[in-house]
């Protein structure tokens, strides 16, 4: 998240909602770069 005002706006909009965000998902992942054809 490196757009902090934009952050808040999304918060703030949830908040007036009356739905307001009381948490996050942290869906992060790492792929290695491999070539399909050959198994490791």
């Amino acid at each position: 998240m490196t757009d902090a005002d934009a952050l808040r706006t999304v918060f703030d909009a949830a908040q007036d909602s009356g739905h307001p965000v009381r948490g996050a998902v942290h869906a992060a992942m790492h792929l290695d770069d491999a070539c399909a054809d050959r198994p490791r």
